[in-house]
């Protein structure tokens, strides 16, 4: 897979298994969520062995700001960004 994407909210529950799914699929991601520590260890754990296909961005992702902010590094880091994974909170 060619494509990069935000995965909102992303630092568990089923936004991280979509994260981990996007990963295993060779997508390029920025992970958004206000969990600083919990969204650092996400991205450190899919980026291990792989050079570096995530990145975290701290953000509350009912922030139409946020949001916009994500896409826009999402552009910076690969150029595009194709999609946009919203999993509900647990």
């Amino acid at each position: 897979m060619d494509r990069s994407g935000i995965v909102v909210a992303g630092s568990d529950g089923p936004a991280a298994g979509a994260a981990w799914a996007l990963k295993a699929a060779g997508a390029r991601l920025v992970v958004l969520d206000t969990d600083i520590d919990r969204g650092h260890r996400l991205v450190l754990a899919l980026n291990t062995g792989n050079g570096g296909i995530a990145v975290f961005l701290p953000g509350d992702p009912s922030s139409p700001a946020d949001l916009a902010e994500a896409v826009a590094e999402c552009r910076t880091c690969w150029g595009r960004c194709d999609l946009v994974v919203q999993a509900p909170a647990v």
